[in-house]
Formats: C-alpha cells, structure tokens, sequence
C-alpha cells in the first residue's frame, strides 16, 4: 500500500477527517473546539456561526466558499481532458499511454501495479466520473448562490485543487495497459453484468437528484422571476429534502459507492470512497443538527443519511 502514495494519502485524509470529526461530534456539547479544528473540514455555515475562541484570526488563511467554481474549473478543462484523451489514446486508439503519464503513474502509485479492473469497467467509470465532474462546474458557475459571508479555509481548497486529478489516477493506476494486464482486454460490451447496469442505473438516479437538490438549495436564495434577493440561509423544502437534511452529500456519497461497485473491490478506489465517506458524513451529520438548532420548524421525520432510519 506504502508504494501508492496517492493511495496512501487519501486513506490517511480518510482517517485524519474522521478523528477530527469524532473529535468534535464528542467533544463539542462538553468543552470549546478550537476554531481552526472546525476550519480543517468545514466551511460555510457549519463555521461561521462558530464563535472564534482563539486569540489568532484566521481570515487571512480563508478564500471564499464560491471558489469551489475553481476547484471544478480545474478539474472539468484541465484534467479530464487529460484523462480521457490517455483513455482514449490507449483503448481506442490502442496506442501506449503517453510517457509522462506512465511515470506519473509509477512515481505516484508504484511501478508494481497490476491490472485489478477490466478495460471495460475503466472506460464506464472514466465516463461516469466525466459526468459528474462537468456536471458539478455547471452547478457551482450557473446554479449554486454563494454567500459572500461563507468561506472555507485555505487548505480545504487546496485539496479540492487536486482531489479529483489524484482521484482519477487512481481509478487508472489499476487499469489494463496503464498496469501490469494478464492476457488482451479490450473494450466489449458483454463485460457489463446486470450488477453494473443497476449501479450504472442509481450513479444516474443520484446523479439527478443531486442537481434537483442544488437547484432547491439556490431557489431559496431566488424570486419567481429567478433574481436573487437574498444570501440568507432558509430551511429547503421538497423532493429528496422531504426526507434528507443533505440530500445532495447522500447522492454524493451513493455515487462513489456505485463506482466502486463497477470497479470492483479490489481496486483501489476503496480510498477514495473512504475519503468521500469520512468528508461527507461529518458534513451530514453536522448539517443535520444545524437546522434543527436554527429552524424551529424543522419536520421531525426529516432524517440526516438514510430515509425513515437514521
């Protein structure tokens, strides 16, 4: 595991996020967080309503939360581009990945690798990780209303810099002709088992239902003429909020999960599941308790992850 470091990074985030969340989940009701713990793996209303208890002003250490535009900016016109131009090169083309991206690979992700996913699987899950990656640029440039009061702390951003470009090579460090491949594998339909089509089949359901609760989340912000009148935050009503508090962190939660479905579950994208799983819960969870704080009419059957259970 030692040899992937990307690997070994996300599985360390992975566990890092989800100390500090136990952390202050434990902690919190009983003795004053330091503000700059919040800061780690929060951001916007989960952090500003926070009273700083330290000396030290972190305002300068902060970007504004609608910077996420660049964060997808990057990813959707810088590295997926990337990305599938190497897929496409090598199982359409059948051309050898370029040589900066093979040394990428064996720098980052160690020279020993094996193939632990067909070129099948790899070629659906680039496609379906495109999809989301350019649908969250458009939610975040010509959906999302940003508050200029939110912001997020200078490394989240960072992170969010180069999670995806590290989250996609990891999905190839594994794959055929970009690892060591036993036998010829190339790109067939028949591959695809009624497994992969109903995990195919949910990714676009949760797909879907993520934009429409992004959508939910700006309206609140908007008139019936779609102007915007206000930055205020407003208890959202209808469709997955019926019975979520963060509909669109469940959906994101779900997508991951039914890549690593297509992927199988020796690939290494267990990490990067871990990852979203750790980032999203605390997100979750702390977003559930902050509504039912700050609205008094919050629906009592509204859960936080899990419809009707919990």
């Amino acid at each position: 595991m030692f040899a992937n470091k990307f690997k070994t990074l996300f599985a360390a985030m992975s566990l890092v996020y989800f100390l500090i969340s136990l952390f202050i989940h434990l902690l919190d009701s009983h003795v004053p967080i330091p503000h700059f713990i919040l800061k780690m793996i929060r951001y916007g209303k989960l952090v500003n309503d926070a009273k700083e208890r330290s000396a030290i002003s972190w305002k300068n250490l902060e970007v504004p939360k609608s910077y996420f535009k660049y964060i997808y900016s990057v990813s959707a016109w810088v590295y997926v581009p990337i990305i599938l131009y190497q897929v496409i090169l090598v199982y359409f083309l059948e051309k050898n990945a370029s040589q900066w991206f093979t040394a990428l690979l064996d720098i980052c992700c160690g020279s020993d690798r094996i193939a632990m996913v067909s070129t099948t699987h790899t070629v659906i899950a680039v496609f379906l990780m495109t999809l989301q990656i350019w649908r969250r640029f458009y939610d975040t440039h010509f959906v999302s209303v940003f508050s200029k009061k939110a912001s997020m702390f200078c490394l989240q951003f960072i992170i969010g810099i180069f999670y995806y470009f590290i989250a996609l090579v990891i999905l190839l460090s594994e794959a055929p002709k970009f690892a060591v491949t036993r036998g010829e594998d190339k790109f067939n339909w028949s591959h695809v088992t009624i497994t992969d089509a109903v995990a195919v089949l949910v990714f676009f359901w949760a797909w879907y239902r993520q934009h429409t609760t992004t959508v939910i989340l700006a309206n609140l912000r908007k008139n019936k003429k779609g102007a915007v009148v206000t930055e205020n935050y407003k208890l959202p009503e209808g469709d997955l909020f019926k019975y979520l508090s963060s509909p669109h962190c469940t959906t994101e939660i779900l997508m991951y999960l039914c890549l690593w479905v297509i992927l199988g579950y020796q690939h290494s994208w267990w990490c990067v599941c871990t990852l979203v799983l750790s980032n999203q819960l605390d997100s979750i969870i702390s977003t559930h308790k902050w509504y039912k704080k700050k609205f008094k009419n919050f629906p009592k059957e509204r859960k936080a992850l899990i419809p009707f259970v919990i």
